[in-house]
């Protein structure tokens, strides 16, 4: 009912969401288990959607998009063992419900989107409101694909996860680049740089996700035809 719902909220939202915070926040120092993982931030997601939650969260947005989204995107070992035994189910695993409902990578995806949508400005009508977090967070991730391709360059190597989790990310979140006009235009020239030679890199994950961000973006009018020749 409407009052136990607003019981709720004003008695027992807060503390719930900082033990669950307390508790993603703590996975760098702790073991915390896959399924409490997501069903932390499971609730977190949900805590974005109502104001004295958000409004409680605001402190922490940034860790949880730099320092928790983007590691908990990366590859992992056993990814990697079941992608050189069986590519095949590996795919297969990607797409299978009953695999992916309870992996916090599968969460945090929608945390994500919800972080990049909110807004604290009152929507007007025939009029978009500027997200709090969204080009915030493409600027971290511009930053990190810069420093990931000096390091590259530079001889140094890097570790290839950073990159394909940021551009697994990027993908993610394509409706809400898409709502902004000045980030919509200047996807393409994005995706040129640091997405077109990943189709060609000997590392088969990153060829994977170049793969899958282009499958996303395939709706994008391009407007360098040699641009889209190459991806084809």
């Amino acid at each position: 009912t409407k009052a136990f719902s607003n019981s709720f909220s004003l008695k027992y939202s807060i503390p719930l969401l900082e033990s669950h915070l307390q508790l993603v926040l703590s996975r760098k120092e702790k073991f915390v288990g896959s399924q409490c993982l997501n069903q932390a931030l499971k609730f977190i997601s949900a805590s974005t959607k109502q104001s004295n939650t958000m409004e409680k969260l605001k402190p922490y947005v940034e860790n949880i998009l730099y320092d928790t989204i983007i590691p908990i995107m990366f590859i992992t070992e056993k990814d990697m063992s079941t992608f050189n035994n069986d590519p095949i189910e590996y795919i297969r695993n990607q797409y299978d419900f009953t695999e992916t409902l309870f992996q916090p990578k599968n969460q945090v995806q929608d945390l994500l989107c919800y972080l990049c949508k909110y807004s604290s400005e009152k929507k007007k009508k025939k009029k978009s409101v500027k997200p709090d977090y969204l080009h915030k967070f493409l600027s971290f991730a511009v930053k990190n694909l810069n420093d990931y391709q000096e390091m590259i360059k530079s001889g140094q190597g890097a570790d290839f996860r950073i990159k394909e989790a940021l551009m697994f990310a990027i993908s993610c979140i394509i409706d809400e680049i898409n709502s902004q006009k000045d980030l919509k235009a200047n996807m393409e020239q994005m995706l040129q740089m640091y997405v077109l030679s990943e189709l060609s890199n000997q590392q088969p994950f990153m060829r994977l996700r170049a793969c899958y961000v282009y499958g996303v973006y395939g709706d994008m009018k391009f407007k360098d035809e040699n641009h889209l020749k190459q991806v084809v």
